[in-house]
C-alpha cells in the first residue's frame, strides 16, 4: 500500500491535513503521534487513545526505521490494525500485510484503510490478494465443461441432484463470463464438491 498526496509525490511523507506545523518537518515519532491522534479522533463515534496501541505503533515505526523484524503480541481491543497500518503508510514503502483470515483482510480493505485515507487526506493504493483457491481457475472450468459431468448417479434422488449440479454449473459459467477479478467471494452460490470447485 502506498500513500499519495501532493507532498508524497514530491518525495516527502504526507502529513495529516490539519497539521499546523507544516512549515517545520516533524520527526518520525511526532508524525506518527499526529497521524494516530488524527485517525483515532476521526473514527465513527470518536475514538480514544490507547496506550498499548501507541506503544505498538512506535515499535512498528522503529522497526521500519531500522529495517528490522518485529514480533508483537497484543490482546483484543488494543487497536492493532491502526498500530501497524499507520507506520506502514508513513514509512513510504511498499508493504505487504498478511492476515490470518479473509474477514480481517476485508476489514482492512473495506473499512480501516479507507478511514485512514479520509482522516489523513491522502490517497492509498492497495490491493487484496487471496490464496489461489479463492480465484477462478479457467483451466479447471474448461475441463469441467469438456467433461460435461455426464456420469450417471446411482443414488436415490439422482435426477434432482443432477438438476442442482446443472444449475450450479450454469451459475459458475455465467459468473466466469462476466467476472473481472475471478474472486470466488463474488460468486452468489457456494458450489457443492460434486459440482467441482471453479478454483485451483
Amino acid at each position: 500500500m502506498r500513500a499519495r498526496s501532493a507532498q508524497a509525490r514530491s518525495g516527502r511523507a504526507a502529513a495529516p491535513k490539519d497539521d499546523a506545523s507544516a512549515a517545520a518537518p516533524l520527526s518520525r515519532e511526532s508524525r506518527l503521534d499526529v497521524a494516530l491522534s488524527t485517525v483515532v479522533a476521526a473514527l465513527p463515534g470518536g475514538g480514544e487513545p490507547r496506550v498499548g496501541q501507541q506503544q505498538m505503533a512506535a515499535a512498528v515505526a522503529a522497526a521500519f526505521g531500522h529495517s528490522r523484524h518485529l514480533f508483537v503480541r497484543a490482546g483484543t481491543g488494543t487497536g492493532k490494525s491502526l498500530a501497524y497500518l499507520l507506520p506502514a503508510i508513513l514509512s513510504e514503502r511498499r508493504v505487504l500485510v498478511a492476515t490470518a483470515t479473509k474477514a480481517l483482510q476485508e476489514q482492512l480493505a473495506q473499512k480501516d484503510l479507507p478511514q485512514i485515507a479520509t482522516a489523513l487526506g491522502v490517497s492509498l493504493d492497495f490491493a487484496v490478494l487471496k490464496g489461489r483457491s479463492n480465484y477462478l481457475c479457467r483451466q479447471r472450468l474448461h475441463e469441467s465443461e469438456v467433461a460435461g459431468r455426464q456420469g450417471e448417479l446411482d443414488v436415490e434422488g439422482a435426477d434432482a441432484r443432477r438438476g442442482e449440479l446443472a444449475r450450479q454449473a450454469t451459475a459458475i459459467a455465467e459468473w466466469a463470463a462476466r467476472t473481472e477479478l475471478g474472486d470466488r467471494a463474488e460468486l452468489a452460490i457456494e458450489p457443492t464438491r460434486a459440482c467441482g470447485r471453479p478454483s485451483a
